[in-house]
């Protein structure tokens, strides 16, 4: 299936191409915003972002035989293209980021999400599908990517090396340790305030423009190099809770082309709460 672009897919291809059968539309829920949303880009998929991504008992992604029994629940097949969308732009570069590990072969994003779709008059349907534990395809598991992925004592070891950039893509406050979370939130699910030592910080929202769409190229290599985030080290994104690292990992890998970009997606939830670890502030 041919496309705007390899990763990115604007509205214009999604419209010429939402209506087939190999195409496979995946919203992904954002509670409590959800019962504000009236509007669906039409055939898609609704999600949630952890009673479906995660596994339940181990506070970890679906994998394995779990992620077979979502994709079969929903009707994807190992060749069918996915394109992910959501109201907030993190949790649709969330989705795809777990679609990629689990080695899922074409995912795609939507550029600008559902509110432009919604924005520039394209059909829209009142209720989505959602998945309700059938199986209505057949899916073949894969092994997942592991080298899109750290864990935390990979991060503790990487403070030692020179070839490494920790990249923080929560808001100036958080990162300077001023807030845990950000202000609208409840301040809460970290001991502590602060940073991985030694790591920069970009904002995941600076990557976008005010319509929701990606900025061009030019300027996403311009944001990256004014800050000697460069390709030839190995970059380990993270947040608070993943989410808005996702954005920053789909930005450096898939439209910058960096071949080494990771998630730590234990983020600062996990390390604010270690004992024994350095924080900076």
């Amino acid at each position: 299936m041919e496309s705007s672009s390899d990763m990115l897919v604007n509205t214009s291809w999604l419209s010429e191409n939402y209506e087939d059968q190999d195409l496979k539309i995946i919203e992904i829920d954002t509670p409590p915003l959800t019962r504000f949303i009236t509007k669906y880009v039409p055939n898609s998929w609704l999600i949630d972002w952890k009673n479906d991504l995660w596994q339940i008992t181990k506070r970890d992604f679906v994998v394995g035989a779990d992620f077979k029994r979502l994709m079969e629940s929903v009707g994807i097949s190992n060749n069918d293209t996915i394109v992910c969308c959501s109201t907030i732009k993190q949790f649709a570069t969330y989705a795809y980021w777990i679609m990629k590990y689990n080695g899922h072969k074409d995912v795609r994003l939507l550029d600008g999400g559902p509110e432009k779709w919604i924005s520039e008059g394209n059909p829209v349907a009142d209720n989505p599908h959602r998945p309700n534990g059938y199986s209505k395809s057949k899916y073949e598991i894969n092994n997942v990517n592991s080298k899109i992925r750290v864990f935390r004592d990979y991060v503790l070891q990487s403070l030692q090396r020179n070839d490494v950039i920790l990249l923080d893509a929560r808001n100036p406050e958080e990162y300077q340790g001023k807030l845990i979370n950000v202000p609208e939130l409840p301040q809460e699910g970290s001991l502590r305030a602060g940073r991985i030592p030694g790591s920069k910080n970009i904002y995941f929202e600076e990557n976008v423009k005010p319509d929701g769409t990606f900025k061009s190229i030019s300027s996403l290599q311009h944001i990256y190099s004014s800050k000697k985030i460069t390709s030839d080290k190995e970059i380990i994104t993270y947040c608070r809770m993943g989410h808005r690292a996702t954005l920053v990992w789909f930005v450096l890998s898939q439209l910058l082309h960096y071949k080494k970009v990771k998630l730590y997606d234990g983020s600062w939830t996990e390390w604010g709460n270690l004992v024994n670890v350095p924080i900076e502030k």
